[in-house]
């Protein structure tokens, strides 16, 4: 029976992204105010509408931005058995795709540590896998305590 652990993602690089979005957002709606204001000087029409209506358009942009960078960041599980790693990727609809990575093909494990990712504790794990004379490599994002995580690969991967 395998048994089928789930190493643990961190939500940290997904909330720093949807923030640095979301101050994007605002500073997009100060320089339209801004805009509007300079156009106001020189139209002598009624831009209140224009205003609104880029305002509008401005947060439905930055609402979407979130939301696809939120689910981009969240909906990819990693799995280890007792032989074969598993990449469960759900897209924005449901879809689910998955890859199997056996012992045979991944002779190569590699961690990659950023300066936040070393700060708050997690890691990139690069595996390269072999599949007959095609090199590919899958990225592992954003792994909590990396270290113990390839122990467990390298261990279960033999």
């Amino acid at each position: 029976m395998n048994k089928r652990i789930e190493l643990k993602r961190t939500q940290k690089p997904a909330e720093l992204q949807t923030a640095a979005i979301a101050v994007i957002v605002l500073i997009l709606l100060i320089i339209t105010g801004q805009i509007i204001r300079i156009v106001d000087n020189f139209i002598p029409a009624n831009t209140t509408m224009l205003a609104l209506l880029i305002r509008i358009i401005s947060i439905i942009v930055g609402a979407v931005s979130v939301y696809i960078t939120w689910i981009r960041n969240t909906r990819i599980r990693y799995y280890i058995e007792d032989s074969s790693l598993i990449i469960q990727n759900a897209g924005l609809v449901g879809r689910k795709a998955q890859e199997i990575i056996t012992p045979k093909q991944a002779p190569k494990i590699i961690l990659e540590k950023t300066f936040m990712g070393n700060k708050l504790g997690y890691g990139n794990i690069i595996v390269e896998v072999d599949y007959f004379s095609k090199k590919s490599s899958y990225e592992l994002q954003y792994i909590v305590d990396p270290e113990n995580a390839i122990t467990e690969l390298r261990a279960r991967l033999k």
